[in-house]
């Protein structure tokens, strides 16, 4: 029998069972066989607590630091700035491509099979079963489930659909001569959010690339043209020509928090637990934190002869985690819900509200430290 079965191969559910591995503890991965992401312009931003967290399972890819965060209201004049020297570190994060973390975490876990869970999932009075549907049975004592598209564990958790923005985001790599590659920066514009992250150049690392999220009002449109008809609009906003070096791949926005994080003997992280928008650029974060908080619980119920899948296990982290996620995810939405807003007066609360928090000190260093992790872990 495993001491724990990992539903899900993506990056939260490969730390943590390197995590788990690293300490000692029998596990399992089970996932489909992994999509090629080696050609996928997608990146994502790591915060501070999210890289000591690789840094121990020992994964070293190629990074980009960011030291500075800008973002803006296109349509009047509100701006925050944040700096790495607001809290006394030297950066606030960094950027790699998916395509490398993937990658680094995957080839580490010795113990990865690939195959599914089919519909029956039992539990009994010291493990919880899982049939796959190569027909084998795998018993543990905990079951964690990452990802929450399979059907046997929506069923097994009870979850509910993801909240539908009705939206698309865009993501691609651009090239800008004169921009500050340690500065991501942030524009609202409308009812659209574009994001710049610094990425290094693959071939080329002193290149001034950055990776672009940009978050559209819109669905069934050719992504293509409606990108190089609308960037030069973005390009006078930045002051800066935007030259596109990779392919354009697109994701629907949705949101989800669910009520609850475990039931008999498992538990959920990451996205299986929460959905966050981009515009926050936590929702990796967030699923690492998950990730770090259960692995502390697991290991000190371990050392104390407790059982890990209890319940009492599984409270405890549902308790240190949930409040905060949930917090993160629906002030997203309310902020995003904010600038979706075509009113003349909410226009004019957007504006004035992101020229005070600038303003105030001790107010952008409290939105830093949320953003980065440090309340919450």
């Amino acid at each position: 029998m495993f001491d724990a079965l990992i539903s899900g191969s993506g990056v939260n559910g490969a730390a943590l069972a390197l995590l788990l591995d690293q300490a000692g503890f029998n596990i399992k991965v089970i996932d489909h066989h992994p999509i090629d992401l080696s050609e996928s312009p997608r990146t994502v931003t790591l915060n501070l607590q999210s890289l000591q967290l690789l840094e121990k399972i020992g994964i070293e890819i190629p990074s980009t630091p960011i030291n500075n965060i800008e973002v803006r209201d296109a349509v009047g004049s509100g701006k925050i700035t944040f700096h790495a020297s607001d809290i006394t570190e030297n950066e606030l994060a960094r950027t790699v491509y998916f395509a490398d973390l993937t990658e680094a975490l995957n080839t580490r876990i010795k113990t990865i099979v690939s195959d599914s869970i089919s519909e029956e999932i039992s539990t009994g009075a010291d493990k919880i079963s899982v049939e796959c549907k190569d027909g084998d049975i795998c018993n543990a004592r905990l079951l964690i489930a990452s990802d929450a598209k399979l059907k046997p564990i929506k069923q097994f958790f009870a979850l509910s659909d993801p909240k539908d923005y009705q939206q698309q985001a865009a993501t691609f790599i651009v090239h800008s001569e004169n921009m500050d590659t340690s500065t991501a920066t942030q524009v609202f514009y409308n009812k659209d959010i574009f994001a710049l992250m610094p990425i290094h150049d693959r071939e080329n690392p002193q290149g001034n690339n950055f990776s672009v999220v940009w978050s559209l009002d819109i669905q069934e449109v050719n992504l293509q043209t409606y990108v190089l008809q609308h960037l030069p609009r973005l390009e006078n906003i930045l002051g800066t020509k935007l030259h596109i070096l990779s392919e354009i791949e697109s994701f629907p926005l949705k949101s989800f928090t669910t009520n609850k994080y475990h039931a008999e003997r498992a538990c959920l992280i990451g996205d299986a637990a929460h959905i966050i928008h981009p515009m926050a650029g936590q929702g990796l974060n967030l699923g690492l934190a998950d990730c770090s908080t259960l692995f502390a619980e697991i290991t000190k119920a371990n050392e104390s002869g407790i059982g890990i899948g209890s319940s009492q296990v599984l409270k405890k982290y549902e308790i240190k985690r949930k409040v905060f996620n949930d917090s993160m995810v629906k002030g997203v939405d309310r902020i995003h819900a904010l600038f979706q807003s075509d009113n003349i007066y909410m226009r004019l609360i957007r504006n004035n509200g992101l020229t005070l928090v600038n303003r105030i000190e001790p107010l952008k260093r409290f939105f830093i430290k949320s953003a980065e992790g440090i309340f919450g872990i």
